[in-house]
């Protein structure tokens, strides 16, 4: 399931196609152009970049051609799957897709690397606000995606490696299915993971609304209050990540009869590091808006 969510909008696309060829030789010429077309699409955006909007051309851009080139083959493959070979064709042209679009997503970091090691000091909070945005954006739509692609996944995993033939005839008397508790903890076991990740978007709020003071006084006192604000956020986060996996971990011990269990010990090192950089950056606001005062003080 999950290689078929990254297969979008490839196998869409190659969906269309193939349609509008089977509707005649008109249909089948225009289908051509078409597929053309689409696969030519990253060189001519970078033609129309350069000759259009006048920008300079820059070494990441030579990845362009390159995803132009290999859409050919992922789109060819979308629209014909019986073309792939044997060891392939479970995946229905999956894998190509993935690769595909860990080409483009090479290409997007080094754009974004490229644009902001130019930019000024208003681009990059410009930058940084849209960032926290997709970050947020991302995070909510994870918790979804997550069921088609983890939790249905685990659930296969328990049916495929508990088949039992006896499962059919109890259910048939009305007695209750010896897998359900599993699948139930499972649901809930999921939602529970996905608690660390919803209680990232205050911490996104937060400093959402750090930048937006920052961009208007950098050393005014709004601007101190949002990294107070954001830093009481981030270290009362922090005890949700470690707490969550304690808790689980404690349920699966209690529940013998679960046909499917998954300790984990959660550190969050990174997110300790974030918060102390957002700890000191509050101190340094603080020191600098009161240097500020002194001076204009003594003006």
């Amino acid at each position: 399931m999950g290689y078929h969510l990254f297969s979008f909008p490839f196998r869409q696309i190659g969906l269309l196609l193939r349609k509008l060829s089977l509707t005649g030789g008109a249909g089948n010429a225009a289908a051509v152009a078409l597929y053309i077309a689409i696969c030519l699409l990253p060189v001519i955006w970078l033609i129309f970049r350069i000759l259009r909007l006048g920008r300079k051309f820059r070494p990441v851009d030579l990845w362009l051609p390159v995803i132009s080139a290999a859409l050919f083959p992922v789109i060819y493959v979308m629209i014909n799957p019986g073309c792939l070979p044997s060891s392939m064709a479970f995946m229905e042209g999956s894998e190509l897709c993935v690769c595909l679009w860990s080409a483009i997503i090479v290409y997007g970091v080094m754009a974004v690397r490229a644009a902001i090691s130019v930019s000024g000091e208003e681009r990059l909070l410009r930058c940084l606000q849209i960032g926290i945005m997709v970050l947020a954006a991302v995070l909510v739509l994870s918790v979804p995606a997550g069921i088609f692609t983890q939790l249905q996944s685990q659930i296969d995993a328990v049916e495929a490696g508990n088949a039992d033939p006896a499962r059919a005839a109890i259910a048939g008397i009305g007695l209750e299915d010896p897998l359900k508790p599993t699948i139930i903890f499972l649901w809930f076991k999921y939602f529970m993971d996905c608690i660390p990740t919803i209680v990232l978007l205050p911490v996104l709020r937060a400093g959402y609304s750090l930048t937006k003071c920052f961009g208007q006084d950098k050393y005014g006192q709004e601007t101190i209050a949002a990294t107070d604000t954001l830093c009481r956020i981030c270290l009362h986060v922090l005890p949700v990540m470690v707490v969550e996996p304690f808790i689980m971990n404690l349920l699966q011990l209690a529940g013998g009869s679960l046909r499917s269990l998954a300790f984990h010990i959660s550190f969050p090192a990174v997110q300790i590091v974030l918060v102390i950089c957002v700890l000191l950056l509050g101190r340094f606001f603080a020191s600098a808006k009161a240097l500020k005062d002194e001076n204009q003080m003594i003006i």
